[in-house]
């Protein structure tokens, strides 16, 4: 094991469930891999319980851990399992083009589907197949198809003619296909038998007809083979792209308003080919060695006898805990997919249609769950955690990666793992830009241990009335902890995470969801105290901070700051730059994944920056020699940035005499000093962003206008902090400092004519003078 992971890992290649990926949430291979060599050794156990991603089983393989990824879903599991065990590229185009091949009646399938979606060619009139219609879905027609016609060359859509629903008409509704399928999902006088008809309204008659033709060749010609399970892969593809869930590509005859009431109904053969494609076009990543080939409680015994190094199975939770012996798993490592009640419904339909009754059964008590709130999710999550915890290593972790478009999911995650008393050891939250921490959306990765186990009984349920207070004091504490380290004002969503890592640390997350004798849930208890310790009902308000829209016009986003900020760091985004600066200096040539990494290092936990801010850091400093490797830029080298400052005060002090000016340098704390009737114009040359410092030098003089002159390279780095916190635009304010980029200042010496009153041209991090016909009225 190596030294603990506190701080965020840059995720590099998500890794998601094939074709699963717009409805899973993908993992990040070097993500899960940092974490499995930090918290286990060779040849230890490694769990993932929730499969959603191939991610843990190659990370942990590659690493030379066992490795068992299950999902009590068979359409994950079996998604998952096809990624990590593929064919080779000859069996995958053997087995496509060996279905299209199979006749259906006297056509080749592959024909007889395409037919299915025959149409004319809105330009030359002849014979083709649609790629795909849009669907209305409240008058459940076809309105427009889209088009790619051999014959003449015509691209694009048009709309639906009484010769396409023609086609529809000669298609069996209710038949035996139809049937065929609802006899596989529940048999008749089951009550699941309605909620399967329900989900059958998600494919047009052609894509039921389709697609069960298909399955029923490929039961028939392929049955017990592993040509089976490949092409029934490439059929679940088509059932995720083909369903009329899908929306139409937006486009600007597409709005995304207009498209919500549509449906789009896919080419079924084509989606088929595409799928196809992608998947052979996907083959240059191994499968993962030594996987077995067992099902479920064999392929378990396999990695815990050492007989094979990893399982990839369909199990239940209940019974992947009776499976494994007490204390053999090292580390727990998954993610967590969103509340989605819908994508539940739709893999008992696509198990029971792909594998039959038996498959479909596993996910039928999810069709009369009521519509789950979070409260549910912290329940039901935290029970499987409760469940496992016993199956870990006293030292053992549990490691989630998630990456929610808003805070919702981590919180409830959390709450789950402190319901299974786990305590937390590292918290980390990521966001790639302040927009999305105002949502709080952004990657977290969260470490539990797991401690000592926990006597039922022994912790008496606390006094609710203290409860409530203790939890928003300590959520108050949290968010003020998080402004203060960072030094910069902070949007809610951000702050959410900071109370509830404290809350997390307190151990009053678990309190919280004890078993009391009042009716409200601990979820809501939590929620309601964290809310109003970030509200106006704290005890010490945060407040509103403004933007200053001279420097960042754009910005609206909310930002909440301390009332008296005393002893607060200094602006984390001066601080990130600092760091990257003097990291490039340290080295002659690194990898821009370890520079990057090393950036992350120095800021752990709370300090963690956004993602989009350590980018620009290192797009403003660093230069590229060879792909992937980098160095600090030529003109940020230590002797060239003094030949610079020497060079910027020459060409100031020539232009101030040819303006006729009286002119001063290395007055400090400037550079330059031009004095022009009884006014100064101060220049400060700049060759970092970092802006804090100016504070130091106060409010300017009465008669005194000041210049913070910046090289080109800065301009980018500096935009995003102005549009990151309103601390950078409020201390240029305060300090009365007017940005000028200097390539523009180099312009002037070389206008033949320039008097003071030309610098307002070049002055500004847009200045007048790159609008043109805006010069006119200064002269």
């Amino acid at each position: 094991m190596s030294a603990r992971v506190d701080h965020l890992i840059p995720a590099r290649t998500r890794v998601a469930a094939g074709f699963l990926e717009s409805f899973l949430p993908p993992l990040a291979e070097n993500v899960v891999a940092a974490y499995i060599e930090a918290l286990t050794s060779t040849g230890d156990l490694v769990l993932d319980p929730f499969c959603q991603s191939p991610a843990v089983a190659r990370a942990a393989a590659a690493l030379g851990r066992r490795v068992i990824v299950s999902s009590a879903n068979p359409i994950d599991a079996f998604a998952v399992r096809q990624s990590l065990a593929p064919p080779s590229e000859r069996e995958l185009n053997a087995a496509a083009t060996a279905l299209g091949q199979t006749l259906r009646g006297t056509a080749l399938l592959r024909d007889h589907i395409l037919r299915l979606y025959r149409c004319a060619c809105p330009s030359c009139r002849r014979q083709t197949f649609a790629d795909y219609f849009i669907w209305d879905m409240e008058r459940n027609a076809p309105i427009e198809k889209y088009v790619r016609c051999p014959a003449c060359g015509f691209q694009g859509s048009a709309l639906v003619q009484a010769d396409d629903l023609s086609v529809l008409e000669q298609i069996e509704g209710k038949g035996l296909t139809y049937f065929f399928v609802l006899d596989r999902l529940s048999p008749a006088g089951d009550p699941a038998r309605q909620d399967a008809e329900v989900l059958l309204k998600f494919y047009t008659t052609r894509a039921r007809y389709a697609l069960t033709q298909m399955v029923i060749k490929t039961e028939a010609e392929f049955a017990n083979t592993p040509d089976e399970k490949t092409l029934k892969y490439l059929l679940l593809a088509c059932m995720v792209r083909c369903g009329l869930f899908n929306r139409p590509p937006a486009g600007k005859d597409m709005p995304v308003a207009r498209a919500s009431g549509l449906g789009l109904e896919r080419n079924v053969w084509l989606a088929f080919e595409e799928a196809w494609a992608e998947w052979r076009d996907s083959l240059a990543s191994a499968p993962v060695l030594g996987l077995s080939a067992a099902p479920g409680a064999e392929a378990v015994a396999e990695v815990l006898a050492g007989g094979a190094r990893a399982a990839a199975i369909h199990c239940s939770i209940r019974d992947l805990a009776r499976i494994l012996p007490v204390q053999t798993v090292r580390l727990l490592v998954t993610g967590l997919s969103n509340l989605g009640q819908r994508y539940w419904r739709l893999c008992f339909l696509w198990a029971g249609w792909l594998f039959g009754k038996e498959s479909a059964a596993h996910l039928k008590p999810l069709l009369r769950q009521p519509i789950p709130d979070w409260a549910w999710y912290v329940r039901t999550v935290g029970a499987v955690f409760q469940s496992l915890r016993p199956k870990l290593h006293l030292h053992g972790h549990l490691v989630l990666l998630l990456s929610p478009r808003r805070s919702t999911q981590a919180e409830a995650a959390l709450m789950a793992g402190a319901l299974a008393g786990f305590r937390p050891a590292a918290h980390v939250y990521g966001p790639r830009s302040v927009a999305e921490a105002a949502q709080g959306g952004g990657d977290y990765q969260i470490v539990l241990a797991k401690g000592a186990e926990i006597l039922e009984g022994v912790t008496r349920p606390p006094d609710l009335a203290f409860l409530r207070s203790e939890i928003k004091d300590e959520a108050e504490r949290g968010a003020r902890e998080a402004l203060a380290q960072r030094g910069e004002p902070l949007p809610a969503g951000w702050l959410r995470h900071a109370a509830f890592a404290r809350l997390a640390q307190r151990g009053l997350l678990h309190r919280a969801l004890l078993p009391r004798d009042e009716g409200q849930p601990g979820y809501e208890i939590v929620h309601k105290a964290v809310e109003e310790a970030l509200g106006k009902d704290a005890r010490e308000p945060l407040v509103p901070m403004e933007w200053e829209a001279h420097f960042a016009p754009n910005a609206t986003i909310p930002m909440l700051w301390l009332p008296k900020p005393a002893d607060v760091a200094e602006p984390l985004g001066d601080r990130v730059e600092a760091a990257a600066l003097e990291i490039l200096q340290g080295t002659l040539l690194l990898r821009r994944e370890d520079c990057e990494e090393a950036v992350y290092r120095r800021f752990p936990g709370l300090q963690t920056p956004e993602q989009d801010l350590v980018q620009a850091c290192l797009e403003s400093y660093a230069q590229e020699t060879s792909p992937g490797w980098v160095r600090l830029r030529d003109e940020d080298q230590p002797e060239r940035v003094r030949l610079a400052v020497a060079e910027f005060v020459a060409d100031l002090e020539t232009l101030g005499r040819r303006m006729g000016l009286q002119v001063a340098v290395d007055k400090p704390p400037y550079h330059v000093v031009w004095r022009a009737d009884g006014a100064l114009h101060a220049f400060l040359f700049a060759p970092t962003a970092i802006v804090h410092t100016l504070t130091a030098l106060g409010p300017p003089d009465e008669d005194t206008s000041r210049y913070l002159v910046l090289p080109e390279s800065r301009i980018a780095l500096l935009r995003l902090k102005l549009g990151h916190s309103p601390i950078y635009g409020r201390v240029l304010q305060q300090g009365g400092w007017t940005i000028v980029r200097w390539p523009y200042l180099q312009a002037l010496l070389k206008q033949s004519v320039v008097d003071i009153h030309s610098l307002k041209q070049v002055v500004g991090l847009d200045p007048i003078i790159e609008k043109g016909e805006a010069q006119i009225p200064l002269f």
